[in-house]
């Protein structure tokens, strides 16, 4: 499950055409562009879409093109509802922020944009923005190969959580039985590889929790071949 929603958000970046879904109204011929953003983080060099996560927020946004032009909805009354239930409404209210809520009830939400008298009739689109779960991975070379003996730096990533730093996570690793915690901006743990130690294993186990919110925490785990 951990590379699902890594490949999710790939899919997503592309289909969506730089995060821009093109929807059709239900009347009148408008078409509703509707966009959205996460702010979880990433590492700086992701390209892909940036998911939310239970307990962070989205920026959602829309307008509303007829004849290849946006339409003027200043004076049309805007409702969105989240699972169906209203969390905001106002005069020309295109763009709202959305707390996705911290349990986890499905892996997407459903979001309904409602424009209100538009040309005599509401008009209306439902989007569903995937929710995934935090993430952190322990990435190549390291996973599925091989270390030989002496000194390394296991480097650990982490994906789609509701923080701005790293230092607002706590990572605490373990191989072969040792474990050793940190704070801060060190994601990477020092090992050496006694050459004693070569035809064996390496068991790596890495958990990064959340400070302040032991709810939420991800950990994965890897065995590597010594050379």
């Amino acid at each position: 499950m951990k590379n699902y929603f890594l490949k999710l958000s790939l899919f997503i970046t592309l289909f969506s055409l730089l995060t821009t879904v093109v929807v059709h109204a239900q009347a009148n011929g408008a078409k509703f562009f509707v966009s959205w953003r996460s702010e979880n983080y990433v590492p700086g060099w992701y390209a892909g879409k940036i998911l939310p996560s239970p307990g962070s927020s989205v920026i959602i946004g829309f307008e509303l093109i007829e004849g290849d032009k946006a339409v003027n909805i200043t004076q049309n009354e805007i409702r969105w509802f989240a699972n169906d239930v209203l969390f905001q409404k106002g005069f020309g209210l295109k763009t709202v922020k959305y707390a996705i809520p911290t349990t986890r009830t499905s892996n997407s939400q459903k979001i309904k944009i409602v424009v209100g008298g538009y040309k005599g009739a509401d008009i209306s689109k439902f989007i569903d923005i995937p929710v995934a779960s935090a993430e952190v991975v322990v990435p190549v070379p390291y996973v599925g190969g091989a270390l030989s003996p002496g000194k390394h730096t296991l480097s650990s990533l982490l994906y789609f959580w509701n923080i701005r730093e790293l230092f607002a996570t706590l990572l605490e690793w373990s191989y072969n039985g040792t474990e050793i915690s940190s704070a801060g901006n060190n994601n990477s743990l020092e090992i050496e590889v006694p050459a004693t130690a070569s035809g064996g294993t390496l068991r790596l186990s890495v958990q990064a929790t959340k400070i302040g919110d032991e709810a939420t925490f991800a950990k994965n785990n890897a065995v590597l071949l010594i050379k």
